[in-house]
């Protein structure tokens, strides 16, 4: 058995069945599914047994979150390899194919992620025009961002088993703990150019939409791990390091006093001095004294949408809080919009000046 497909499910009737025909549909076959049943209450199991494929197995357990799912999933496998699928995203045909000619090219890594597309839930998948393949290894606290999502992931099982599982106890940002075990342990992370999955984000009923807790301590708990594995590897440029801090103090905004915000930022400024953490004192300084307290509804959901939806979000703010309220939620967007172009500018050019931190031992074949 050279790959086991591990997927965790939670009332994914809807749309498991799709999913699942995507995997069956790959064009490597040497696989077995493992779906891991959450306590499903909507006949989820049923659905997936009712497929009928001797390669897919269901494992059948009560309700204890996410992280523990994949665990028992990655514990069943079979496969010399794990290729890790939420049950809400897709993967195109060559997904496992591509894993694997980068695996037989490159026999001494460990792990692998391509890139994929975001496209929102009710979307059907972007025609796939199979452009040529470009394999290269990264640093995964540079480039994770951009080739490191949980269902593109694949790695070796016993890599796996060496580096632990996901951390039962953190109901939320599991999969960055995990993918920052795995580069503690090996940095150097295989990627392919071409996009082979889709991450489907906005579900309504997902996790991710519906939960409106302030997550700030787990946010912190995946930054201090991330810091502290950044300074043992010696990584010079950690963008995705500096990216995900960048959530945590969006994530902080409103939910904590300002002092509390900047004594964060300044938190984790050491991170090689990439925190800019005068820009970003003099945004939440400024955001602070534009809040208004009529926002926090539309607030909650800010850090989950992207410009379009939190200019968009200004129309129901003018209707229920009046003009002076929606001329200070576009104040806040636009000053956070534009320090984001500013760091992202000052991330592009400091990267090709230390282009030499990301290895680029590359195969670029048709």
């Amino acid at each position: 058995m050279k790959v086991s497909v591990v997927i965790p499910m939670y009332n994914s009737a809807s749309f498991i069945g799709k999913t699942l025909r995507c995997v069956l549909a790959q064009d490597f076959q040497d696989f077995e599914v493992i779906v891991v049943n959450d306590g499903s209450t909507d006949g989820s199991s049923d659905v997936v047994r009712a497929i009928g494929d001797p390669r897919i197995r269901v494992i059948d357990k009560p309700n204890t979150g996410v992280s523990d799912t994949r665990n028992v999933g990655n514990a069943a496998a079979r496969g010399e390899y794990i290729a890790s699928l939420d049950s809400d995203d897709y993967w195109y045909p060559d997904h496992l194919s591509e894993a694997m000619a980068f695996f037989d090219a490159n026999p001494d890594m460990v792990w692998y992620g391509a890139r994929q597309y975001s496209i929102a839930f009710d979307e059907a998948p972007p025609e796939h025009k199979r452009p040529c393949r470009c394999f290269r290894k990264r640093n995964f606290f540079v480039d994770g961002q951009q080739f490191i999502h949980s269902s593109s992931m694949v790695y070796r099982r016993d890599f796996a088993e060496r580096c632990g599982g996901y951390p039962i106890d953190m109901a939320y940002f599991e999969d960055w703990m995990f993918q920052g075990q795995l580069g503690a342990e090996s940095p150097i992370v295989g990627t392919n150019g071409r996009v082979t999955s889709i991450y489907y984000r906005g579900r309504p009923d997902s996790a991710t939409m519906t939960d409106t807790k302030d997550r700030t301590d787990d946010y912190r708990r995946v930054l201090h791990f991330l810091e502290d594995a950044v300074r043992q590897n010696k990584v010079k440029s950690p963008t995705w390091v500096i990216s995900v801090s960048k959530l945590l103090f969006r994530n902080m905004l409103f939910w904590h006093s300002r002092p509390e915000v900047l004594t964060a930022i300044q938190e984790f400024s050491s991170l090689n001095g990439r925190m800019r953490t005068g820009r970003w004192r003099r945004f939440v300084k400024t955001a602070y004294l534009l809040y208004d307290d009529r926002m926090h509804d539309w607030h909650i959901q800010m850090v989950k949408k992207g410009l379009k939806g939190r200019l968009l979000d200004a129309i129901p703010i003018m209707r229920n809080c009046g003009a002076w309220c929606c001329f200070k939620w576009l104040a806040i967007v636009s000053l956070y919009t534009a320090r984001g172009i500013m760091d992202a500018i000052q991330d592009k050019l400091e990267n090709f000046f230390n282009s030499g931190n990301i290895q680029k031992s590359c195969s670029m074949n048709a």
